[in-house]
């Protein structure tokens, strides 16, 4: 399990990820068709929603997010258009906390000193 906490343009982040089960393998799974069932509109924003929201989503146990209008918004409510429109920080440190949790679902290849890392680490 990891906790990020973080405030970025006055979005504030409490989140708590975890090491993927099954079940989370196959939301990542769901949640990146579902978006691409739905495109957002533009590119970047809808490569986001496939790639990146799912692997945030997927693995998170629970957390807050509050917004500038101090409204506490539960983060697995987030539409993939809501997930994107986040801090770039925020959704910077929960996708390195998600991949850091689970190195399967990182895109890049491990080096060989992550690959012992992980190794390591199950």
């Amino acid at each position: 399990m990891k906790t990020i906490e973080l405030t970025a343009n006055g979005v504030t982040a409490k989140l708590i990820l975890r090491n993927a089960t099954i079940g989370d393998n196959l939301r990542r799974s769901m949640l990146a068709a579902q978006a691409l069932e739905h495109p957002l509109t533009d590119p970047a924003e809808q490569t986001a929603a496939v790639v990146i929201y799912p692997r945030c989503l997927a693995c998170l146990v629970e957390g807050e997010i509050v917004n500038p209008k101090s409204e506490i918004v539960n983060p697995k409510s987030l539409t993939p258009a809501e997930f994107v429109a986040l801090p770039a920080e925020i959704g910077e440190a929960w996708l390195s906390a998600a991949l850091e949790l689970n190195p399967a679902w990182n895109l890049a290849p491990l080096s060989a000193d992550e690959e012992a890392s992980a190794e390591k680490k199950d």
